[in-house]
């Protein structure tokens, strides 16, 4: 299942994040006994902290809290605090349905604050899913939390919405972020700088270390690296990298030009090139993306965008910050 963080227009608030965004998928489980409240956990990577049941853990590959027996995962996402009137704006049963989630409803939690919170569905290849969303600000954070919980563990009665809505109604910033995990090294970044970190634990670069908009913010060169969201084996990389390429948010008339298997290290990959045009300005881009399978399962992906007009200097650079990819020890 994608995690779509990009339901939202995000273009005018962090730029690369709409792209970014769609690199990662959401984390999938399973089922067992109805949830039990037990401690506050603070998400990797953040400020935000939840009162979570027990079985549920800190995320290795997000920002976020997972419990694999319950099939749930509760993944978090901090913005400027000036995001929320555009979240408040954008979040609606079209914008949602538009991204392949539906049956979006507005709710209410158990909050004093004011707060957007949403129910709805999606269907992916892992099965049907539940989704929760809340967004919040506080200590000059906007913050967004979205639980997905498999359908089978809400009809099979062994947690219900009001579990969620609890835990999502203790949802809170505190003073100090906790530590990021490291999954990755890069040996090669050529022109480009650290712009911030997605989820915890993808990393964004750009030219001029900036994450924020740009006048010609479609075209700019960006590259992320990412890891799948959990470590499920990929069967077809071919077709599961094209289908992620295919599914860009943001950009039409997306077409690839060429496909090549690689070999990074001792990881094994698929290597794809494509142009496409950004959806709202119109700007022709260029786009790069290497799949890296590790194992037992799961990926990283490289991802790199620039306007077509410079991609005889930035497709290279991309290419050769692929290469340089190494797993962190």
């Amino acid at each position: 299942m994608q995690f779509d963080l990009v339901a939202f227009p995000w273009r005018r608030l962090v730029w690369p994040l709409r792209m970014a965004a769609a690199l990662v998928a959401a984390v999938m489980a399973a089922a067992s006994p109805a949830l039990a409240y037990a401690r506050s956990q603070q998400a990797p990577s953040s400020r935000i902290v939840l009162d979570l049941p027990d079985g549920f853990e800190p995320a290795t590959l997000f920002s976020g809290f997972n419990n694999e027996a319950q099939g749930i995962s509760f993944i978090v996402v901090e913005f400027p605090e000036k995001a929320f009137a555009e979240l408040e704006a954008s979040m609606t049963p079209e914008a949602l349905a538009a991204k392949g989630i539906d049956r979006a409803k507005r709710g209410k939690l158990q909050r004093t604050d004011a707060h957007i919170y949403m129910q709805a569905e999606q269907t992916s290849q892992a099965g049907k899913f539940a989704k929760f969303f809340v967004v919040f600000r506080e200590r000059a954070v906007t913050a967004l939390i979205t639980a997905n919980v498999q359908m089978a563990s809400l009809e099979k009665g062994t947690v219900t919405a009001a579990d969620i809505e609890k835990v999502l109604a203790t949802a809170r910033v505190t003073d100090v972020a906790a530590p990021a995990a490291e999954l990755f090294k890069l040996g090669y970044l050529g022109p480009f700088k650290p712009a911030g970190q997605l989820l915890g634990t993808a990393r964004m670069f750009t030219v001029d270390g900036n994450s924020g908009p740009t006048e010609k913010a479609a075209g700019k060169p960006m590259v992320v690296v990412a890891p799948s969201l959990d470590h499920r084996w990929i069967s077809q990389p071919h077709a599961y990298a094209e289908g992620l390429i295919q599914g860009l948010p943001g950009l039409t008339e997306t077409r690839i030009i060429e496909r090549r298997l690689i070999t990074v290290g001792d990881l094994d990959g698929v290597e794809m090139i494509g142009v496409a045009k950004d959806r709202e300005s119109g700007v022709e881009v260029a786009i790069y993306q290497a799949l890296l399978l590790t194992k037992p399962g799961g990926y990283f992906r490289v991802f790199g965008q620039v306007a077509t007009d410079k991609s005889v200097q930035f497709l290279p650079e991309f290419r050769r910050i692929a290469e340089g990819f190494k797993l962190a020890p």
